[in-house]
């Protein structure tokens, strides 16, 4: 059994007159000390989660720089260990390094890496805005001081510092897409595994800076007001900031929608991340980009989804996403690849599931994964198909939902922290499969399947369960409109 050392501290407390600021290196020397124990997660709205469950609720604080970290069984002190380093996912607003649906002794004896989950900020004190008054992206300097502790003491657990991978799920693998674009972070490590996540979900200054007027305005400060921040009760900023945030996951990721996330500020991330990608700033880096067949269903059967008006509606979010002139050709698309449903506001449902499943994951990911393959690097792509069947019960009509491969890439699908598998045979087969994947990559491997060529853009089909290529046509059009492009999205305003 894999050995824990739980509880690791890798900077000081983001506290007090530090909260909005950089984290802070421990003292030099500092010697790794476990607490032996998880320390608490970071603040956040603690509510029951409709896929996993990962325990009783943890203690929160804002003193939440720790990492976990697992050895595998069979200490080797001839030939150091590859690294996984793993970004939770939760929104940008939830999450835990700490939580048991994430079995990190098994991962590490599975794959013979040494496994590292680290903490960082949430929501308004991991990502708020504040132009000037702080650094942006305080979650992603959390992250890179992470990394750069992995770097300096994992040979003390038997790891390889030149041979570290980040993984990880969706705002997880968004803000590992952005550290692709942070030198100090991407020196530290060589491959990234992104699941429902790329280089691609990158907020203009404006756009975030009108969440941080609402939500000052909320608490009754000035807009801005950084001692006002910081003299307010943790508790009291994460109950309000969910209601400056928009729920609809369209209109969250839309350009300018109401949400937190990664901001283009120009200084602590000084360029897009897709640039980075396009320019070969990652060559040497092996990127693999895994996204579910049905991502967005996910929030239209857990009634996040606001309802459309009419056919009109849904055009004009297509447009937003592209471009007014792409639009009338995508949605064409979409209408001929749809049956029509019993009711027309089924089916306009069912058009903007499809259409926000690839605007959101599927197109950005081929985006990520063509221009990392097209400047001469290694990339990879992935379609989790494998959706629940009948014996699970409510689960079966949402498809391969968004985080439904989760389970299986950490190898443990288990019907105790999982709430839409079984833990059947064919469910543990794929588990096998998906968790050598990432093992294999980590060591250097490749996943199992071949690497973009830079033009064939054909994703590995994991767990088929249509029988043909059922986007080829859609995808099409995007290509032909010049959508699949780094172009597409490095806009002005965009």
């Amino acid at each position: 059994m894999a050995k824990a050392r739980l509880g690791i501290r890798y900077a000081l407390p983001p506290t007090g007159m530090h909260r909005f600021a950089s984290p802070r290196p421990l003292p030099a020397g500092t010697a790794p000390q476990p607490l032996g124990h998880p320390a608490p997660d970071a603040w956040q709205q603690q509510a029951p989660d409709a896929l996993f469950d990962g325990g009783p609720p943890r203690a929160m604080d804002e003193d939440c720089l720790f990492l976990n970290l697992w050895m595998p069984e069979g200490r080797s002190a001839k030939q150091p260990r590859p690294v996984l380093v793993h970004l939770f996912g939760g929104g940008f607003q939830g999450g835990s390094p700490s939580d048991l649906a994430h079995d990190g002794a098994a991962l590490a004896d599975a794959t013979g890496c040494v496994v590292v989950r680290i903490g960082f900020r949430l929501g308004a004190l991991g990502f708020l805005y504040l132009g000037a008054a702080a650094p942006a992206n305080l979650a992603l300097l959390d992250a890179t001081l992470a990394l750069q502790w992995v770097q300096q003491h994992i040979a003390t657990f038997d790891g390889d510092p030149a041979q570290v991978t980040v993984f990880g799920l969706s705002s997880g693998a968004f803000m590992i897409g952005a550290l692709l674009a942070m030198p100090d972070a991407r020196a530290c490590f060589r491959g990234a595994w992104m699941q429902s996540g790329s280089a691609s979900r990158i907020l203009t200054p404006a756009q975030a800076a009108t969440v941080t007027a609402d939500l000052c305005h909320r608490l009754g400060l000035a807009d801005g007001d950084l001692a006002g921040l910081q003299r307010m009760p943790a508790a009291d900023i994460v109950a309000l900031q969910q209601q400056v945030l928009s729920a609809d996951v369209g209109d969250r990721n839309g350009p300018g929608g109401h949400t937190f996330g990664v901001v283009l500020d120009g200084r602590t991330l000084p360029l897009h991340p897709l640039q980075a990608v396009a320019q070969g700033d990652l060559c040497g880096h092996g990127l693999l980009l895994m996204s579910t067949h049905d991502e967005t269903r996910l929030w239209f059967r857990n009634g996040a989804m606001r309802p459309l008006a009419d056919a009109a509606a849904w055009q004009a979010e297509v447009a937003r996403y592209t471009t007014p002139q792409a639009a009338p050709a995508l949605c064409a698309s979409y209408m001929a690849g749809v049956a029509a449903q019993p009711a027309d506001r089924n089916r306009l449902a069912a058009l903007r599931e499809r259409f926000l499943t690839h605007a959101i994951y599927r197109v950005p990911a081929l985006r990520t994964a063509l221009a990392q393959a097209r400047a001469g690097g290694r990339a990879w792509l992935a379609r989790f198909d494998w959706a629940p069947g009948g014996a699970a019960g409510d689960w079966a009509d949402h498809g391969s939902a968004h985080a439904f491969d989760e389970p299986f890439v950490w190898g443990r699908p288990d019907p105790a922290h999982h709430r839409f598998v079984t833990g059947a045979a064919d469910e543990l087969a794929l588990a096998e499969k998906l968790v050598k994947a990432l093992g294999d990559f980590a060591h250097g491997r490749g996943p199992g399947w071949p690497a973009l060529d830079g033009i064939e853009a054909g994703a590995h089909r994991l767990a088929a369960s249509h029988a043909d290529d059922d986007e080829a046509d859609a995808m099409a059009v995007w290509s032909r409109l010049g959508l699949l492009q780094p172009e597409a999205v490095l806009l002005p305003g965009r």
